[in-house]
């Protein structure tokens, strides 16, 4: 469960719906498209205020609203012209704005507002405004963090494009990232006194295998 003002609840991304109230209103969401999002400069953010990251090729069924006025919508967004295009999708109708996700979901509930009063044009309908940052899942927080890993594991230049000093480095880095684990995790299964030390490491790389020697570092060879 992730708290922020938004009490979210999920299991993402082992099951797709996650739900998310607030004091006053509560929303279900579906995953469709996980989408991504793009990188600097393109991304773009909600207003200042919040600064959501807007993600890219994403897709949502939202539902919202009362029991007895239940809404069911399908929401998406998608980058045209490096600009976020938002896109609503309800009964057979569509709206999309440039602007905003709000702008696109006030254009919703208009487009709603009057299809109610098509039916019964002698009741009073209500002018209420939506929050699109709520009505497209943009402040969930779960799915956020899962689409930031993915970037920052797509970000990794792949280690056969990278030169011979940076592909020593990231080797020294695993080497330093494995000795700090061993040395972490060494006291659960040894006694303090034991003298747990680690000397070697092997492994490998696109089928090339690498030798980090502990104690000399910085002599990392290469078995071709």
């Amino acid at each position: 469960m992730v708290m922020t003002r938004y009490q979210e609840t999920n299991t993402y991304p082992q099951n797709p719906n996650i739900k998310a109230q607030t004091k006053t209103y509560s929303f279900s969401y579906e995953i469709i498209q996980e989408g991504y999002y793009p990188l600097s400069p393109i991304l773009v953010y909600t207003f200042p205020s919040n600064k959501y990251k807007i993600p890219d090729k994403y897709i949502v069924k939202t539902t919202f609203g009362k029991r007895s006025n239940q809404q069911i919508i399908k929401c998406s967004i998608n980058y045209i012209n490096n600009k976020p295009l938002y896109h609503i999708e309800f009964e057979d109708q569509i709206v999309e704005s440039k602007k905003s996700a709000s702008e696109a979901a006030n254009l919703y509930q208009d487009a709603l507002n009057k299809i109610a009063q098509l039916k019964n044009p002698y009741k009073l309908h209500g002018s209420t405004r939506l929050n699109g940052i709520e009505i497209f899942g943009l402040q969930l927080q779960n799915i956020k963090k899962i689409r930031e890993n993915k970037h920052r594991n797509h970000s990794l230049k792949p280690f056969n494009q990278l030169a011979n000093s940076s592909q020593k480095m990231r080797g020294q880095r695993f080497g330093i990232m494995i000795k700090d684990f061993v040395d972490q995790n060494s006291k659960t299964l040894f006694n303090s006194e034991d003298n747990v030390l680690l000397k070697q490491v092997l492994f490998s790389v696109n089928n090339v295998q690498y030798i980090i020697n502990y104690g000399i570092l910085d002599k990392y060879t290469e078995d071709l």
